[in-house]
């Protein structure tokens, strides 16, 4: 009896550790507005240069610089024991660290954190830097998006659906467990393979929203 991939799935990792909440920021020094308030322009501009590179992040050890966006930089970081290699979401430097901040980074952590699926990207640990900004780290995925993957293996539209099915299927579980991604698109879709076969893996629940809020 023959499995269709696209209704199936390897086995999933051990459950997600539970974090704990990360606590109430300072309060915010030479701000215009309400406390809380978000100014929407903090993210319309576009990331700066990294000023430095941290040299660590909590337990882990910062190798590599990967990306940056509207929200955070991402690193990726090494520790020893135990020995792992994770993806470290830091909030960029040059928006403000308040209550609305803190608020936003921690939907995304606790989406993450609520998630338990082999199509989504793990969150294993959460926390403060030196400098008082959010971080956490997650399961690293090394792999390409999804649509640079289907062109580089020549996939027909048939394999693209079936490949594309599994996505879907990951979503399903997210919305079950009330967490709308809400940017989707083939960036955050990396695929990996896995004993011979691909499987793609959903990333950065940045924009995430929980309609049980």
């Amino acid at each position: 009896m023959t499995t269709d991939p696209a209704n199936s799935s390897p086995p999933d990792g051990d459950d997600h550790p539970a974090t704990e909440p990360l606590p109430p920021p300072a309060p915010s020094r030479n701000r215009p507005g309400p406390p809380g308030a978000l100014r929407s322009t903090q993210f319309l501009r576009p990331a700066p240069a990294l000023r430095r590179i941290p040299e660590t992040l909590g337990p882990y050890r910062i190798v590599e610089s990967v990306d940056s966006g509207a929200f955070g930089h991402v690193f990726i970081g090494e520790r020893e024991n135990p020995k792992q290699r994770v993806a470290v979401k830091l909030l960029r430097e040059d928006l403000e660290v308040d209550a609305e901040m803190f608020r936003r980074f921690e939907v995304e952590r606790e989406a993450l954190a609520t998630l338990n699926h082999s199509g989504i990207a793990k969150l294993f640990d959460a926390g403060l830097h030196v400098d008082g900004r959010p971080y956490y780290a997650m399961e690293y995925i090394d792999g390409d998006p999804i649509t640079e993957y289907c062109d580089k293996n020549c996939y027909s539209i048939e394999k693209r659906i079936r490949l594309f099915l599994k996505v879907c299927d990951a979503i399903g579980h997210a919305h079950e467990e009330s967490v709308v991604h809400r940017d989707l698109k083939p960036a955050h879709m990396i695929v990996v393979e896995q004993d011979g076969e691909p499987w793609p893996k959903v990333i950065d629940y940045g924009l995430a929203k929980t309609t049980k809020e």
